[in-house]
């Protein structure tokens, strides 16, 4: 391994070059030993510059997701996602009276009663694709 340049500047180069050669020369085995710029196609959705209000039903309770990525239920701070920092998310009473956290229409866990956690839906988590 080398040493890191002297300068910032000179470091910023070594970043660059790095990025240059893993995205456009060195081959991917996932990808049938292509690089990642040969494959690479820009979405056809635009990214908005902000997500509209969620439209929750009203018995719903709509909780705002702290910087923490937590939510204030019942008197407990409940951890949800960082990512979701500033966004509004519903908490909604289910069969079970179990209590669902979602994202828009997205399920993203139900707050256990006991452990007062969120226990992740197997839709919310992240899922490994194979090629």
């Amino acid at each position: 391994m080398r040493p890191p340049p002297p300068t910032r500047m000179a470091q910023a180069r070594r970043f660059t070059a790095f990025a240059r050669d893993y995205n456009e020369e060195r081959p991917h085995e996932a990808l049938g030993q292509r690089p990642p710029a040969s494959v690479y196609q820009p979405s056809m959705r635009a990214m908005p510059g902000r997500l509209p209000k969620p439209d929750y039903p009203s018995e719903a309770a709509v909780r705002q997701v702290r910087s923490t990525g937590e939510i204030k239920w019942r008197g407990d701070f409940i951890h949800i996602c960082s990512a979701l920092g500033g966004e509004a998310v519903a908490v909604e009473e289910i069969e079970d009276g179990s209590w669902q956290v979602r994202f828009f229409d997205v399920p993203i866990g139900i707050i256990d009663r006991q452990t007062r956690k969120l226990r992740r839906c197997a839709s919310a988590a992240p899922q490994l694709t194979k090629s």
